[in-house]
C-alpha cells in the first residue's frame, strides 16, 4: 500500500496533452526514509529537484534477478551509485560483492543499506573510482586510450 510519496517532476516527464500532471494525493515522503523492495531495507533521501531518491526504481526487476541468480558466486556491481543491486546479490546468497562507483556519498548509502539488511560488511565491498577505467583493468586492457 502506498503510504507515502515523493514526487520526482522533471520538467520534459511532467507535461502530458492534457496539461500538466499533479502528484497523486498521498502524503509527502519524510527527509528520510526507509523502503522495502522484496523484503530487503533500502534509506530513501528526499533529494534536491531532479535527482533520483537513491534508488532506481527501473532498475527493480535486475534487483530481482540478482536476489533470486548470485547464490555462491562474486558479483561486481559496476555503476553502483547506492548499491541496491549489490545488498540484493548479497542477500540473495552471494560469496562476496563489490560495488563500483565514482560517488563516495553514493557507496556510504549502499554501506548503510547493506548494514539495515544485516549483511556482512567483510563480504560487501565497495571502491570509488572511476568504473571505465576500473573495468579496463579488470579486463587486463589498457586503462589509458591515448
Amino acid at each position: 500500500p502506498l503510504r507515502a510519496v515523493h514526487w520526482n517532476a522533471r520538467q520534459k516527464r511532467q507535461r502530458s496533452r492534457e496539461g500538466v500532471l499533479v502528484p497523486p494525493g498521498a502524503p509527502l515522503l519524510a527527509a528520510e526514509h526507509v523502503g522495502s523492495e522484496i523484503g530487503l531495507k533500502y534509506r530513501i533521501d528526499v533529494p534536491p529537484p531532479g535527482r533520483d531518491p537513491n534508488l532506481y526504481l527501473d532498475f527493480r526487476a535486475a534487483r530481482r534477478w540478482l536476489a533470486a541468480n548470485s547464490e555462491g558466486r562474486d558479483v561486481l556491481n559496476a555503476f553502483a551509485f547506492t548499491c541496491g543491486a549489490g545488498v540484493a546479490a548479497l542477500a540473495g546468497g552471494a560469496r562476496h560483492v563489490t560495488n563500483l562507483d565514482f560517488s563516495q556519498s553514493a557507496l556510504d548509502v549502499g554501506r548503510e543499506n547493506a548494514r539495515l539488511n544485516g549483511l556482512p560488511a567483510g563480504a560487501f565491498e565497495c571502491v570509488c573510482g572511476d568504473a571505465l577505467p576500473a573495468l579496463r583493468q579488470l579486463a587486463g586492457l589498457p586503462t589509458n586510450t591515448d
